[in-house]
């Protein structure tokens, strides 16, 4: 078991060493490479001034990212190794641990015989020979990536120095370019500044040009704001005194419009109050009537039962007609002319006409009883058809509307009444 201690201690501690050894020579690698780039700077540096054509400048810049790129790529291997060591060297640490437990393990079962202890010293010799493998395994792949970053930074070397002899080349070029060139360039150069020059003259000249039309243009706009302000309010004057012209107007045509409803609601008013008069006229005259009609049949009944002359007078009817008898007269087809003219006006003259038809068919048809006028005593018709006097119409109380009516109706009836006495 110290035997096997050993040997796995002494490959742990080589290949710590080994990488370690290659670790470092990585890194003085590196950094010799590191300071080729930064002497090459320089010289890149130094040497700017005489390289200014673009072409040569994008492939030297070109150069430099690659070797860039190259330096980025070398330094993650060189990290990854690192990673690598450090991986190993924990599970060096890990397996160190474990074989210390395991030696603790051992020296506490060594107390339950040889068994199993042979037991656990082959279980220990598998694991070294598993360990030993992966050392084994971590070694060569320690020693291939060794070797290819050997091989890789031989391959940069030699294209450092080609890219060396391509500068040389490139800087033999620009030498030879510029004293070619430099006389073209300054002939260039003097001509562009001469256009320049003119350029800048010919660029003030249309500055000044365009600044001028600008405040012509300036100073018109403003006149034509101005104007159009004035015009705006001169308009705006005239559409403000044309509104108040017309809110006059429709306030006086308000008023006037308010005027007028209110004498046609006061006319209608009226119109309402008059036809309610008319319909109570009527309904009285139609009352009237029918008093008459109901009195003048009771008078009739009287004089056909034989009974006692009836004297009376209209007033006792409640018509408003006096009757004179003056002679006695035989009334034949002209009386009843002139009732069927009656009877033909009766629509016009309304209800007085249909008093005085009422008047004339009594006087026709029945003994008319005579009231004296003027002294004289009444007497009694001996026939139907006998009138011992004339009659005439006293004045009715009519409405207004057919006050005109009055006049034309009493001429009527004294035109009859003459016709009537010419005839007997």
């Amino acid at each position: 078991m110290t035997d096997v201690l050993g040997k796995l201690t002494n490959v742990d501690l080589e290949l710590k060493a080994t990488a370690r050894q290659k670790l470092r020579e990585a890194t003085d690698d590196a950094m010799r490479l590191r300071e080729q780039v930064k002497q090459k700077d320089l010289l890149l540096v130094d040497n700017h001034n005489l390289h200014s054509s673009k072409e040569l400048r994008a492939e030297l810049e070109a150069d430099k990212v690659q070797f860039k790129q190259k330096q980025v790529d070398w330094m993650d291997q060189i990290a990854s190794l690192q990673l690598a060591l450090q991986q190993s060297e924990e599970t060096f640490q890990k397996r160190e641990k474990e074989w210390h437990l395991e030696q603790a393990k051992q020296v506490a079962l060594q107390s339950h015989g040889d068994t199993h202890t042979q037991h656990t010293t082959a279980a220990l010799q598998a694991k070294l020979a598993e360990k030993t493998a992966e050392a084994a395994t971590l070694q060569e792949t320690l020693d291939g990536c060794t070797q290819r970053a050997a091989h890789a930074l031989d391959q940069e070397q030699l294209k450092v120095h080609r890219l060396q002899g391509e500068k040389d080349s490139l800087s033999a070029k620009l030498t030879t370019a510029q004293e070619l060139v430099v006389p073209y360039l300054e002939d260039d150069l003097v001509k562009l500044t001469d256009e320049r020059t003119n350029d800048k003259q010919s660029f003030e000249k249309s500055q000044a040009h365009l600044q001028a039309q600008l405040d012509e243009t300036l100073a018109a706009s403003f006149n034509a704001r101005r104007s159009l302000a004035d015009e705006h309010k001169k308009v705006a004057d005239k559409l403000t005194k044309s509104l108040v012209k017309a809110e006059r107007k429709r306030d006086a045509y308000k008023e006037k419009c308010l005027q007028v409803h209110e004498r046609y609601k006061a006319a209608a008013m009226a119109k309402e109050a008059a036809a309610v008069q008319l319909q109570q006229l009527k309904d009285q005259h139609h009352i009237e009537i029918q008093q008459f009609l109901t009195q003048w049949s009771h008078a009739e009944d009287s004089r056909l039962s034989g009974s006692m002359p009836v004297l009376c007078s209209f007033e006792e009817f409640n018509v408003p007609v006096s009757v004179c008898f003056s002679r006695r007269m035989q009334l034949d087809c002209k009386t009843v002319t002139a009732v069927s003219l009656l009877d033909a006006h009766q629509d016009s003259y309304g209800s007085f006409m249909s008093a005085l038809r009422v008047a004339v068919a009594l006087a026709v048809t029945t003994p008319v009883l005579s009231t004296v006028i003027g002294g004289s005593e009444p007497t009694r018709c001996t026939s139907c058809w006998q009138l011992t006097h004339c009659t005439a119409l006293n004045g009715l109380s009519l409405p207004d509307p057919i006050v005109g009516y009055t006049r034309y109706a009493q001429y009527f009836c004294h035109n009859i009444i003459a016709f009537l006495l010419h005839t007997s």
